[in-house]
């Protein structure tokens, strides 16, 4: 003890430490037991709270507690989410009908449903039981789904259900009428030895009216569709035959089928036969078969909502050699890449694609090209489609003199082609279009 210090403050003093070492004590006590319930509460998760009326007729209570262990049982109405009564009604023959009834409280107030659900007369007591079970499942998942419960729920059908069974009108088959209005310019240069050197340009206005049909199952597309092309051509023409203009009209048919091979693959083989009718010529038919090969790098699953396509197509002319003996007789090999994105305002795709041909082994007509196009969804299966196309190459035909010898030789053709669309499209027919993909359906 320091002299001179009153007693009384050496009391407080150690007074104050020791109240100071309880508090630190106690707080910490506080702070642990808050936390521990804190962390208790959140491992878990709250459980419907479900009222089963005792007098309610409900079939085997007792087994349905047991079996449904991810809700809580309580005795009292007015401490639950849910409650569950039953109505019974003997409908004849032995048969049973029930009727579970839920009636919703506190944050589900006003929320009730029933599920009616029936015993045969000739069922075991164990199959009825199960059909209990199913019904008060039934009741209560539409409860679930509003909790935290909704985040672990998963579900499975029983039995072997399959679309492909649903009766279809249409026998799903889609139909698509459409029209098309375009602009076109286009540039030729060429050097022979009957005209010499030729610079041509062009400008012109097309009109297509279209139509299509296909039918798409589990493995198989089928499709066929006829094209009619009214174009009209205002030609410019240096060093050689002036200026003049021109129209043509063209008629297509074709009809094509494609095999799924997995997710990713496709193969296909289309046939198409067309005519066109010139103001100075009047060619036949000819008639072209393609063959095709397509890879998606997506699941087919995703063509509706995106795809990125990769397709190799050969094709060749079964027609006998006309006028011009390149122009019929001719092999074609193609190499397409497209991408498109797909959204409920419509579609856009960006495509390129490579064409090489050869006559009589000669590789030398090559062409690359570019495609943009879009559709805007105006209403239910009506689109206003937008396109700008172009393609860059050159050509090698010749002129048949007598004796089929060629007489002249074109060899330095430069040529390229830019259109310009906007049209309507519109689909009807089969609801069931869009399940499964089109599958080379930019091929053919």
């Amino acid at each position: 003890m320091l002299p001179g210090l009153p007693i009384y403050k050496y009391i407080l003093f150690i007074f104050t430490i020791l109240n100071s070492f309880l508090m630190k004590k106690i707080f910490t006590f506080f702070a642990c037991l808050l936390l521990s319930l804190r962390l208790l509460s959140q491992e878990q998760q709250p459980l419907l709270n479900i009222h089963l009326d005792p007098n309610a007729n409900v079939y085997d209570p007792v087994f349905l507690t047991n079996e449904v262990r991810f809700v809580n049982y309580v005795s009292d109405r007015r401490l639950s989410d849910v409650q569950v009564q039953s109505v019974v009604e003997p409908v004849g023959n032995g048969a049973i009908r029930y009727r579970y009834i839920f009636f919703g409280y506190r944050t589900f107030e006003g929320q009730n449903d029933t599920v009616v659900w029936h015993s045969d007369p000739a069922e075991n007591f164990g199959s009825v039981r199960e059909k209990s079970l199913r019904a008060f499942k039934q009741g209560l998942l539409p409860y679930l789904l509003q909790t935290p419960m909704a985040q672990t729920l998963d579900y499975s059908i029983q039995g072997e259900i399959d679309n492909i069974e649903t009766p279809d009108p249409w026998n799903r088959w889609t139909f698509n009428p459409g029209l098309g209005l375009a602009a076109n310019s286009s540039f030729l240069r060429d050097t022979n030895g009957l005209t010499g050197r030729i610079d041509n340009r062009a400008a012109a206005f097309s009109a297509t009216p279209s139509f299509s049909a296909w039918r798409i199952g589990r493995q198989w597309r089928l499709g066929a569709g006829i094209r009619y092309n009214y174009f009209h051509n205002e030609q410019s023409t240096t060093g050689g035959a002036g200026d003049f203009s021109s129209t043509s009209r063209n008629l297509s048919i074709n009809m094509n089928s494609v095999y799924a091979l997995g997710r990713h693959w496709s193969v296909g083989a289309g046939l198409s036969s067309q005519k066109s009718w010139f103001e100075f010529f009047d060619p036949p038919f000819s008639t072209t078969l393609d063959l095709g090969l397509e890879y998606n790098l997506f699941p087919y699953q995703d063509f509706f909502r995106r795809r990125l396509l990769i397709g190799y197509s050969w094709s060749k002319n079964l027609s006998e050699p006309l006028f011009f003996a390149g122009f019929n007789n001719q092999n074609g090999h193609s190499i397409s890449v497209v991408y498109a994105k797909v959204g409920s305002w419509g579609y856009l795709e960006l495509g390129t694609r490579s064409k090489v041909n050869f006559d009589f082994n000669n590789w030398t007509l090559f062409s690359i090209g570019g495609n943009l196009r879009g559709g805007i969804n105006l209403s239910k299966n009506l689109f206003l489609t937008l396109q700008v196309r172009g393609d860059w190459g050159n050509k090698d035909f010749s002129i048949l003199g007598l004796g089929g010898t060629p007489g002249v030789l074109s060899n330095q053709i430069r040529s390229g082609n830019y259109d310009y669309q906007v049209g309507i499209s519109y689909f009807f027919g089969s609801g069931y279009r869009n399940i499964i993909n089109p599958r080379l359906g930019g091929q053919f």
